[in-house]
């Protein structure tokens, strides 16, 4: 019982972290599409600053398609890494709920640093 319990503390804070990783890099997303669209589109003349609120309409959309997409690669991703890790560190011991909580926020960045190799 006591062993149940704290393999789903240790995979509550991965999931958790790599959660929090995965809507930042969704955030950061969304802010580099509207600032980047915003400034390239006045640089080059095609937009005028009453067409600014465009792209900052659209920016809660894009957030939320891309925290979607990014939940649907990170849990899984997260969930076989910390099946295969969870031996290892209990092995080692070295496993707590902070080291989950590393692996897991360390996991739900590299699934945003993979889909952008160039990184954000």
């Amino acid at each position: 019982m006591c062993y149940n319990l704290a393999i789903r503390s240790f995979f509550g804070a991965a999931f958790t972290a790599s959660r929090a990783a995965s809507l930042v890099g969704a955030a950061m997303f969304t802010l580099m599409f509207a600032v980047g669209g915003i400034g390239y589109a006045m640089s080059i003349g095609q937009m005028r600053p009453g067409e600014i609120f465009g792209p900052i309409m659209v920016a809660p959309f894009i957030f939320l398609l891309t925290s979607v997409i990014s939940a649907v690669i990170t849990v899984p991703v997260t969930a076989i890494a910390m099946i295969v890790i969870y031996p290892l560190i209990k092995a080692l011991g070295i496993g707590g709920q902070k080291t989950f909580g590393s692996v897991g926020f360390a996991l739900g960045v590299l699934v945003w640093l993979f889909a952008f190799p160039g990184g954000l």
